[in-house]
């Protein structure tokens, strides 16, 4: 788009040149070029500004970190509230969790949510019923909880658009009643991230922006007086 911008100028300089040059010992008097070449000099000039405020638009990375938490009781629900999440988004929302526990059985799982969007029941055994890539789906640890799995799901940006609209996340993190051995905790660790990007303008753009606004209005304002 900037590239476009930037080769319409060149053109719009060729164009202007066309005009007068061929003409100036004819029909176009002088004062009839200067008023031309002021024409698209606040063309060329508007036109800069909005090439400048494009090329600082641009996507940055957002990264939100959840815990560590633990839970000694059995069957707990750990939840991590009030994420404060841009909402901005512009690709989809990559969850990594990492989890330490009790899980070593299909009946010792969780279930999982954000902002009651459910992500499925994980280390359950079965893979089909989760948006998590934990390996089978099963935890690697025994009921000591001695290993940290990791496992990563994706929320589509339509889904986590809806998610993010208030600017907060909450995560559940829903453990089963099996989950209740052995030494330490039952769940010793539930950490994790979710991270996405947004666009942002940097203040450059925005400057821009708003040397955009300020020519309109005095444009606008000029018009309305002739």
């Amino acid at each position: 788009m900037v590239r476009y911008l930037l080769y319409s100028l060149a053109v719009g300089e060729t164009i202007i040149s066309g005009l007068i040059v061929p003409t100036l010992n004819t029909e176009i008097d002088l004062q009839t070029e200067l008023g031309i070449r002021k024409m698209y000099k606040t063309l060329k000039t508007m036109l800069c500004g909005v090439a400048l405020c494009l090329g600082s638009v641009h996507a940055s990375a957002v990264v939100i970190n959840f815990g560590p938490s633990s839970a000694s009781t059995s069957g707990a629900l750990i939840t991590f509230n009030n994420l404060v999440a841009p909402t901005n988004a512009i690709s989809d929302a990559t969850i990594t969790l990492n989890v330490q526990g009790d899980f070593n059985s299909s009946s010792e799982y969780a279930d999982v949510s954000l902002d009651g969007f459910a992500l499925g029941r994980i280390l359950n055994n079965v893979t089909s019923d989760d948006a998590f890539d934990f390996s089978n789906d099963d935890y690697t640890g025994s009921s000591n909880g001695t290993t940290i799995d990791t496992g990563v799901a994706t929320i589509a940006l339509a889904d986590f658009a809806s998610l993010i609209a208030d600017g907060f996340l909450n995560f559940a993190f829903d453990a089963s009643s099996s989950v209740n051995c052995c030494s330490g905790s039952p769940i010793d660790l539930v950490s994790g991230t979710i991270s996405y990007d947004v666009q942002s303008v940097s203040e450059p753009g925005a400057l821009s922006l708003l040397s955009l606004g300020l020519m309109g209005i005095f444009l606008s304002r000029r018009k309305s007086k002739a």
